[in-house]
């Protein structure tokens, strides 16, 4: 992955960002035994549309499906964004991302909403209050869900257990 800089601005927040689309690495294989004919990267649902998205000045950052909302891909995951990171997402959602060298290094989004300082995003738990449960309606089914089974589409009786959403997302 090669990591390309953007700085962006609204005329009072500064953000300092790194962007990287992933190549070659797209074809690691997996090192674990009996799994080496596997492609690592895409067991795990990442694609060549993926961008990942560093803020320099937080040290913290996500892979992002390109294209998505960047409200709700960023609430998706707790990191500490500067102010500039949502709208900068936003930006560079609309743009041709084939080529990261020929997009702007600077950035102007002058209507960007200002803050005074970056914040933590609140994640998947501040979105999704209520548990995943496993389905207990059919036995084959291991599909976590919130309320019914997106496996079977099972609603009824008690769960098995609960994990929480964190934990059976991550």
């Amino acid at each position: 992955m090669r990591l390309y800089p953007f700085e962006v601005s609204n005329g009072l927040n500064w953000g300092k960002f790194a962007v990287g689309r992933l190549q070659s690495e797209l074809a690691w294989n997996s090192s674990l035994p009996g799994y080496e004919h596997r492609n690592l990267l895409q067991q795990l649902g990442y694609n060549s549309t993926d961008i990942w998205v560093l803020d320099l000045q937080t040290c913290e950052g996500a892979a992002f499906r390109h294209g998505g909302h960047a409200a709700a891909d960023l609430n998706k995951h707790a990191i500490w964004v500067c102010p500039m990171y949502e709208p900068f997402l936003r930006w560079i959602y609309k743009q041709d991302v084939s080529d990261l060298a020929a997009l702007p290094r600077y950035v102007d989004l002058p209507d960007a909403e200002s803050a005074l300082w970056g914040y933590r995003r609140p994640g998947l738990g501040a979105i999704h209050p209520h548990r995943f449960m496993s389905c207990n309606l059919r036995p084959a089914c291991d599909g976590y869900v919130v309320g019914h089974c997106g496996l079977c589409g099972g609603d009824e009786g008690e769960p098995a257990h609960e994990e929480t959403v964190l934990s059976a997302v991550g």
